[in-house]
């Protein structure tokens, strides 16, 4: 529940209350103890304010130096991934050093950890544009759903049959991002397998008919990634009772509905005829 309260009063821009603050504290300081050096580096900024607990910005940075040390160790010492990875989040976004964020990301990738391979992955996508496919196919390998994303993402103009496996991959874990947020990897799906006569799908060993598949995917986009697209594609075909669906106002206003929440101004228009027929 506190959660919740948190969530919404940080999207409402609201104060928080001398309780609350000293919660996020106390959750923050357990982290920190538990190795997460992002939540250490916020314990110190907390103690450097007075955030939660009592002022004292030398125990902060003592605290913090500690954590560093540790975590240093860790990776130098003992080839710890984890502590590795944490370190070249904190070289990037606290000293602001992306050549050793990359050298440690590069160095906790070889020992196994998949998100620090999806971060090198991202940092070259983002400045170089090459080598990046190598550390997203190393992460997706490792299980990193969101690395096997943005490669079904790359590879959709190259290579067709290895991006549909990645997308099926990646959508059917739930993750909904690429490296563009106006592409839905699930709608992309959907429009794949309802136009199954142009695309090679049987390396796919699908269960269910292609149709089927079809509005599983529409339905993934407008239901868990919020793409306005695929709302209106599941209004449209309750709407004329198509993709193997039977025809539901109900369900039609519904998605309509969704889609022009969403801002999908075609959606809207549909919602207007079907609310008033």
């Amino acid at each position: 529940a506190n959660d919740k309260i948190f969530a919404r009063k940080r999207a409402e821009n609201l104060s928080f209350t001398p309780d609350e603050k000293k919660d996020v504290y106390n959750r923050v300081a357990k982290s920190c103890q538990f190795g997460d050096l992002w939540a250490c580096y916020q314990e110190a900024a907390m103690k450097v304010e007075g955030y939660g607990t009592d002022k004292n910005a030398e125990k902060g940075k003592q605290n913090l130096g500690e954590a560093l040390k540790n975590a240093s160790d860790l990776c130098n010492e003992c080839d710890d991934a984890v502590a590795c990875n944490q370190l070249g989040k904190f070289s990037l976004t606290v000293r602001h050093d992306p050549k050793a964020a990359v050298a440690l990301w590069d160095k906790a990738c070889t020992l196994g950890d998949s998100e620090a391979c999806h971060n090198v992955g991202v940092h070259y996508y983002n400045i170089k544009k090459i080598g990046f496919e190598d550390y997203f196919e190393k992460g997706c390998d490792q299980g990193n759903i969101t690395s096997c994303a943005y490669l079904a993402h790359h590879k959709i103009n190259l290579d067709l049959s290895s991006a549909l496996k990645l997308a099926v991959k990646a959508c059917d874990s739930g993750h909904c991002e690429g490296d563009d947020p106006t592409f839905d990897l699930n709608f992309w799906l959907s429009e794949m397998y309802q136009r199954n006569q142009r695309v090679d799908l049987k390396h796919l060993l699908i269960h269910w008919r292609n149709f089927n598949e079809a509005t599983k995917y529409a339905w993934l986009s407008c239901q868990n990634c919020k793409f306005s697209q695929g709302c209106l594609k599941m209004g449209f075909w309750y709407d004329k009772g198509l993709a193997g669906l039977n025809k539901s106002k109900e369900q039609a206003e519904r998605f309509y509905r969704e889609g022009c929440q969403l801002g999908n101004l075609e959606a809207c228009v549909h919602l207007g005829y079907v609310s008033e027929g």
